[in-house]
């Protein structure tokens, strides 16, 4: 950067230097972002003081470079331009106060402070004065003039703006000080002054002076800047902060959100007299000197559009949201600010300009389901329209009066530019009892449409109902629904999602932004069970083992404890059987540590009684210490040299000394157990041990507890590739329950456990895929036949052998990402037609 130059001595300069990023890449949804790359940007603060400390030539420039009375000559920048001829000129005036053309205080007061004259060399530069909240009284004039080619303009006011900053209370507002907007000028040199103030001499005000150089980045990111309107569906191209090198690294706090309700209109102020280059350099200037000037924490406007069309993101915190701004206290939480970079006090803007507006207005409150021709409430201001300027809500002349007059056309033209639109839809209840007659959803189109309310259920692959209209033209209508799905039922308790859709055509425009709703429809004594399974899930598969532990006993102070590792899971197959004989409920533990939710479901039931199945590899002994800390009188471990060995003593255990006529026996082979997890379940209804296996021979453990037990008939889980035909043999009187897949093996298993007795009225799912199989085992507890699907797939054979089943409760195992939702209803749907 090319630093400033003062027209004196160079100790009067403070200077702020801070890093400015400025990037090649724009944003859009058409548009591959660049590598920032860095720039240097500087803010420099020069104070103000009295004029007879200022030097001379300072204090008056004018008799250097102009005659006696060369502020009594009219400014260029005050003619008034409406012709296109004139669309580069400087800043067309400001109707912020008179001039001074004698250099005298515009107030009557003797009271003056200035700047010393500072070099801008022609190129943009952002600037400013601040001062402490409270140290410039309100009766003061902040007033600037500038001088182009050797010749000074006349003193113009820049405008203090009380209400440009957060809104009073918030964090940001503490920190922030007072002072004027901030001016671009392009003018080879520049002063200022505060004349009027009556409360104190002024000096603690400041020039605040950012410049804005260009950069090859600025170059190409401005190349193809383009504006213009967008549908309400469509976003509008606009750059993100990145493209105008906005440093992060200067922003403070987060960001804060309201919720939009308007639209509020600024300018920037200063000068017109811009390239296209130069946006991204003003905008770097305008955001250091709201954050460093002003004490902001960001820039002030959630969006700015230049004179080209080009709209540019703002604050920071997405331009979706609806992020609080800077740009007009008290309504920045309801509102967000778009700033044109100009003045359009007599300047009128160039046609991209409203064009532009039109875009992003429409686009923006289109996303919120506002009408921009239409109005709304504002907190402290009553009804306003909906698209207002600045001078509107505070006491400004801010967006200019030339801007300011193209408002009206700006809000038709931003309704026009959203096409198709259901506004502010609302739903009349969320929530009634079954057997009632729906809902309405009061909306106003803005044109002739076809609407339609969808209603859906997350455990549905498709719609459960939906109702249908016409509006003839723009205004007002409800929509209606009754209830009822299409064969005349009402539909079942439940949660669903009403959505409004409305259409006049094909194609983007012609397609209204859609609104939903979320609907609980409650049960009563006589309604139909709902579309969605009951579920019982968890965080994780400690949580869904707590989940079944109370849904089998709430209040049983008797827990079998095993590791809930999937490496682990040999112990855990064999305890749900286990725990069903002692009256106790299945949980699940880390070997090294006992989980939070585990230990705060012992420490809830007031556990006294722990069996740990399996050795100190599996359970160590930091967990029993803390199952004693948390308030646990008695631990037993049932243990062995093998996971064979556990099994056989967890079988010794069961039997308590008695024989054991039948058993169950799985692979506890790692990778193949998960037919055998499936055993669990009829195993604790039949009270038969599980016995483990190797897929090609009997373990000695195994063969020893079978022996020893008096087993008589033996049930194996899986194929061949599981469990072999010679290790069948070895066993006495075998069967093997099989399939082609382990869903068609839980089928299987299902059969046989209806065979021997077992209630099958109520069933549990749980998925198949191995990462989720402990949810199976602790489902062995609940004693019910455990069939297997897939997250997001219903096997035929699970879905055949429900088909044909009696039964009509379905309970799922596990969260959403073992077993979906719409997978869930699919299966209750089978057993509920």
């Amino acid at each position: 950067m090319t630093s400033l130059a003062l027209r004196r001595a160079p100790a009067v300069l403070l200077a702020l230097v801070l890093a400015v990023a400025t990037p090649v890449a724009l944003s859009g949804p058409d548009r591959a972002a660049a590598e920032p790359r860095p720039v240097d940007a500087a803010l420099e603060s020069y104070p103000l003081e009295p004029v007879d400390e200022v030097s001379a030539l300072a204090a008056e420039p004018d008799a250097a470079t102009a005659p006696d009375d060369a502020d009594e000559a009219p400014d260029d920048a005050s003619a008034d331009h409406d012709s296109e001829e004139h669309a580069s000129d400087d800043h067309a005036g400001h109707d912020h106060g008179p001039s001074d053309p004698e250099g005298s205080d515009a107030s009557g007061s003797d009271e003056e402070v200035r700047s010393d004259v500072v070099d801008l060399e022609g190129r943009p530069h952002v600037v400013g004065v601040t001062w402490p909240e409270g140290e410039v009284s309100e009766t003061a004039t902040v007033e600037l003039r500038e001088e182009r080619e050797g010749e000074w303009g006349a003193w113009q006011e820049i405008h203090v703006e009380a209400e440009e900053g957060p809104d009073p209370g918030t964090e940001e507002a503490e920190q922030a000080r007072a002072g004027t907007m901030p001016w671009v000028s392009t003018a080879d040199a520049l002063q200022v002054r505060v004349v009027g103030d009556d409360e104190s001499d002024g000096e603690a005000a400041r020039l605040d002076v950012v410049d804005t150089t260009v950069t090859a980045a600025d170059e190409a990111v401005t190349a193809d800047v383009r504006g213009g309107a967008a549908a309400a569906a469509s976003r509008p191209t606009i750059h993100s902060r990145a493209a105008w090198g906005a440093d992060e690294s200067i922003r403070r706090g987060s960001p804060s959100t309201g919720e939009v309700k308007a639209a509020i209109v600024h300018h920037t102020a200063g000068s017109n007299n811009y390239s296209q280059s130069q946006v991204p350099g003003i905008l770097r200037g305008i955001y250091s000197f709201h954050v460093k000037g002003n004490g902001w924490n960001d820039i002030g406007y959630n969006y700015l559009v230049d004179k080209f069309g080009g709209v540019w993101e703002g604050r920071y915190g997405g331009t979706t949201r609806d992020i609080s701004g800077a740009h007009a206290a008290p309504f920045n939480s309801s509102s967000f600010g778009i700033s044109v970079l100009g003045d359009f006090t007599s300047y009128t803007p160039p046609a991209a300009v409203p064009a532009a507006l039109d875009g992003v207005i429409g686009w923006r409150l289109g996303l919120k389901g506002i009408d921009p021709a239409g109005t709304t409430y504002l907190e402290g201001e009553g009804t306003s329209p909906t698209v207002i300027g600045h001078r509107d809500v505070n006491q400004t002349s801010c967006p200019g009066a030339r801007l300011h007059a193209m408002l009206p056309s700006i809000r038709t033209d931003a309704r026009a530019a959203q096409g198709t639109m259901l506004y502010q839809p609302s739903i009349n209840r969320t929530r009634y009892g079954y057997g009632s007659a729906g809902v309405t959803v009061a909306t106003a189109a803005s044109r002739a449409l076809t609407w339609r309310l969808t209603v859906t259920s997350p455990c549905s692959d498709g719609p459960v109902a939906e109702s249908s209209g016409k509006r003839s033209g723009a205004g007002a209508f409800t929509a209606s629904w009754n209830g009822r799905r299409a064969d005349g039922s009402f539909v079942p308790p439940g949660r669903y999602t009403v959505t409004l859709t409305g259409a006049s055509g094909t194609g983007t425009r012609a397609t209204a932004l859609s609104s939903s709703w979320t609907l609980d429809v409650v049960a009563r004594s006589d309604s139909p069970p709902s579309l969605c399974p009951p579920r019982l899930s968890g965080r994780d598969r400690y949580a869904v083992a707590v989940s079944a532990a109370v849904e089998k006993d709430s209040r049983t102070r008797r827990v079998v404890l095993v590791n809930g590792a999937s490496g682990k899971m040999a112990d855990a197959l064999v305890a749900g059987p286990l725990a069903r004989s002692d009256d106790a409920v299945l949980l699940l533990t880390r070997a090294g540590s006992l989980p939070a939710v585990t230990r705060s479901e012992i420490v809830r039931r007031g556990v006294t009684d722990v069996t740990v199945v399996g050795g100190t590899a599996s359970v160590s002994s930091t967990v029993v210490r803390e199952l004693r800390s948390a308030g646990v009188s008695r631990v037993e471990r049932v243990e062995g040299e093998s996971r064979y060995e556990v099994a056989a003593n967890v079988a010794r255990r069961m039997a308590g000394g008695a024989p054991v006529t039948d058993v169950v026996a799985a692979s506890g082979q790692e990778g193949r157990m998960a037919d055998g997890l499936v055993l669990s379940g009829p195993a604790a209804a039949l009270g038969r041990p599980i016995l483990l296996l190797r897929s090609g021979e009997v373990p000695e453990a195994t063969a020893a507890a079978v022996a020893e037990l008096g087993v008589r008939r033996t049930v194996v889980a899986g194929g061949t590739a599981t469990v072999s035909a010679e290790v069948l043999a070895d066993l006495p009187r075998a069967t093997r329950l099989s399939g082609t897949s382990r869903y068609a093996v839980s089928a299987t298993v299902a059969s046989w456990a209806r065979g021997q007795g077992v209630d099958v009225s109520g069933v549990l799912v749980s998925s198949g895929v191995d990462a989720a199989l402990a949810d199976t085992l602790s489902g062995g507890q609940l004693a019910r036949p455990i069939l297997y699907v897939r997250a997001d797939a219903y096997p035929r054979a699970v879905r055949t052998w429900l088909a044909g089943a009696a039964t009509d409760e379905v309970t799922v195992l596990g969260g959403t990402s073992s077993v979906s939702m719409v997978t869930g209803g699919a299966v209750l749907a089978t057993v509920t037609r």
